[in-house]
């Protein structure tokens, strides 16, 4: 039905970019069902306009080779099981939706390096708690409670962006992240800030924004109050 469609399927086209598109009134759905068909896909934008796109179907299992998948800005309310046999997944995006939680099996992907649910209605993280392999990681607007994540062998970690949020405690883990480059847990519920912040490396790290919190050390508080660089030399 989709041009687009027809001509990964005809030229085993690799990618497939379908944002904005207009939606189907098909019986089986909003979309071409065709893409379920195209299996030589490594990089998927499914951003279908008009929040028409409610669900994804357990057949997206048939793309086995999927590296990229981009479903942000519908209207899912859940990602299928079937998403956590995609084990070559390296990028998942799927922002702006409605979803309430995290596959339970979504720790299977082992290789995934970006994650991206902000915007959502999340309030756990528990099913990527033991991923090692991040790069990215972001959850901000979501219902987030507590920070469960490998901290210690998060060695890669460069973003990892949770503002707005109802996050209470600020883990002393977050000093064993010596890759990261930017630190967003601002409009969040702590307090204190560990020590253990200190530890990060100040050559690396760029950004702390902690603005919005009610934060006990005036210090703190004064510097984060514009996102300012650097905030954990402040509690050194």
């Amino acid at each position: 039905v989709w041009p687009e469609v027809d001509a990964v399927l005809k030229e085993t086209r690799r990618a497939l970019s379908l944002r904005g598109k207009e939606p189907l009134k098909l019986k089986s759905g909003c979309h071409d069902p065709a893409i379920w068909a195209c299996v030589c896909l490594y990089e998927m934008r499914l951003e279908i306009s008009e929040g028409a796109l409610t669900e994804i179907p357990t057949q997206i299992s048939r793309l086995s080779d999927l590296v990229t998948l981009v479903v942000s800005g519908n209207a899912l309310t859940a990602l299928p099981d079937s998403i956590c046999t995609l084990t070559k997944l390296k990028n998942l995006e799927a922002a702006s939706n409605k979803l309430t939680e995290l596959p339970a099996e979504l720790g299977k992907l082992v290789l995934l390096q970006v994650v991206d649910v902000s915007s959502n209605q999340i309030k756990s993280l528990a099913p990527i708690s033991e991923l090692t392999n991040l790069v990215s990681l972001k959850a901000g607007a979501n219902q987030i409670t507590e920070l469960e994540l490998a901290f210690e062998s998060l060695e890669h970690l460069g973003t990892l962006a949770l503002p707005n949020n109802k996050i209470v405690e600020m883990p002393p883990q977050l000093g064993c992240l010596q890759m990261l480059v930017s630190l967003d847990l601002a409009g969040n519920q702590i307090e204190q800030v560990p020590m253990e912040l200190g530890n990060l490396t100040v050559k690396k790290l760029q950004t702390v924004a902690l603005q919005g919190n009610p934060l006990a050390d005036p210090r703190i508080r004064c510097a984060s109050s514009g996102g300012a660089k650097n905030e954990q030399t402040d509690e050194e």
